[in-house]
């Protein structure tokens, strides 16, 4: 499977390789070998990205591994099950808001500070309103589809106070996630790796808290829980930013004279 998805993914962009190749060897493409500042601006935005990208994988899967434990491999099943079915959605969401992130990071770079706060909103407001509308089918028939696409009865069905968590968790991360994805957008990465920490260190004490008691619902309250510690973190940082401080406007939006 691991091997399927790499070729999945390398396969795509193999016809831009060549081309990239082609105009290369004709001398047309007006592109040089890169050189050291290139390699060393590269190195400073992808290493801290990659360590971010390590880390929430890290705890993911480690996150699984304990409910297995804790719970048995039937639970940690349909709670993977579930987690297909909140990524695929989630997927939609990251998928209507990244077309955003090149505007806002050029705006942002000429100093369009009210043009960019208004862009955020209207990110805020696309995104989120993906999630809420697949998060009311999932709230009233997320067991059913969870059943038909496995093809055999859920062992542990979430039912309504399990969905409800669910679509709460997915808003959160969603509105989350977005503020994670400006602060990349703004070469933000490294102020973000404390966040892993905190979320792992509350979304690994409320799973030992809760599975006893609520199974996989007391799993997604858990890291409901690690999520909200992140929020807070990440809106505390880009609030740090010049372009979301309270007054702060554009030259060509400053009155003259001012």
């Amino acid at each position: 499977i691991a091997t399927l998805q790499a070729v999945a993914f390398a396969l795509p962009t193999l016809p831009l390789w060549a081309a990239a190749a082609r105009r290369h060897l004709r001398g047309t493409s007006g592109i040089g070998w890169p050189g050291a500042a290139v390699f060393h601006s590269l190195l400073k935005l992808s290493l801290p990205m990659f360590m971010f990208q390590l880390g929430g994988l890290i705890i993911n899967e480690s996150a699984l591994l304990f409910i297995s434990r804790r719970c048995g491999f039937e639970t940690s099943a349909d709670f993977g099950l579930a987690m297909r079915l909140y990524g695929l959605v989630f997927l939609g969401g990251v998928c209507m808001s990244q077309p955003f992130y090149p505007a806002l990071r050029e705006a942002r770079a000429r100093g369009h500070h009210t043009w960019v706060r208004h862009a955020l909103l209207r990110l805020f407001l696309v995104r989120l309103s993906v999630i809420a509308l697949a998060g009311v089918v999932l709230l009233f028939w997320g067991d059913t589809i969870l059943e038909l696409w496995s093809g055999q009865p859920l062992k542990h069905p979430l039912g309504l106070p399990g969905w409800g968590v669910l679509v709460v968790l997915m808003l959160i991360a969603s509105f989350t996630s977005t503020v994670s994805e400006v602060m990349s957008a703004m070469d933000r990465v490294w102020s973000q790796l404390p966040i892993l920490v905190g979320n792992a260190v509350v979304l690994f004490t409320g799973l030992h808290l809760t599975l006893p008691s609520w199974g996989i619902t007391g799993a997604f309250t858990a890291m409901l829980a690690g999520t909200m510690v992140s929020l807070a973190w990440s809106v505390e940082r880009l609030a740090r930013d010049p372009t979301f401080r309270h007054g702060a406007a554009s030259e060509s939006e400053r009155p003259p004279g001012s």
